[in-house]
């Protein structure tokens, strides 16, 4: 009998909705790689996007961070290994050989900014 590995991918939350769906069921293999999407994503580069994990009973915790322009620039959470995750410029994450440990519910945020500041001239 194979093992299943169930990730769970929140959707349909942004900033400016109000919609809550039912999460994506995602169903991999035990020592598969996973590719999960993140669905607040869009043609947007300036944008910082933040990765977290949650296990039944406890808080969110942060996977990765990473500006979307600099996927060499990660930063992992307190006990996550760069091994085990990569980032995507595309804002997904792909976690390598999953383990029974890896089921989760996991989760994007999208930061975007503005890269240019034009105060108002003063007279």
């Amino acid at each position: 009998m194979e093992s299943l590995l169930i990730l769970l991918i929140l959707t349909g939350l942004g900033s400016d909705r109000r919609v809550a769906m039912l999460p994506d069921t995602l169903k991999v293999k035990v020592g598969d790689d996973a590719t999960l999407q993140c669905p607040l994503m869009d043609s947007s580069r300036l944008a910082t996007v933040s990765w977290y994990r949650q296990t039944a009973g406890r808080s969110p915790l942060l996977v990765l961070s990473y500006h979307l322009t600099n996927t060499s620039a990660v930063t992992y959470g307190p006990g996550v290994h760069p091994n085990k995750f990569t980032a995507r410029v595309d804002g997904s994450l792909l976690l390598h050989g999953s383990e029974e440990s890896d089921s989760a519910l996991y989760f994007c945020g999208l930061t975007k900014y503005k890269t240019h500041f034009n105060p108002t001239p003063r007279r």
